[in-house]
């Protein structure tokens, strides 16, 4: 497991199925400054899923991933303040 922050932007969110208990899961497709873009789902039954929605769409965040071969989970998400 490699662990990653980093401030990407917001291109698209998905609401995916609901965890077995009932909590929210997404899947974000996020973008780099330098222009590369990739999906990163959101983990089961974290709380942090419930401040995440469509209004984030268009806006940047700091980002904490938790980076594998085969997927990409959001563990953290922050706004980055406008200067």
């Amino acid at each position: 497991m490699n662990k990653q922050t980093l401030t990407l932007k917001v291109v698209d969110i998905k609401n995916l199925r609901n965890s077995y208990y009932g909590n929210p899961n997404y899947r974000l497709t996020l973008e780099a400054k330098n222009g590369h873009t990739f999906t990163a789902d959101t983990m089961n039954d974290y709380m942090m899923n419930y401040g995440m929605g469509y209004e984030m769409k268009g806006k940047d965040y700091q980002f904490t991933l938790k980076v594998n071969r085969k997927s990409n989970k959001v563990l953290d998400f922050k706004p980055v303040e406008e200067a």
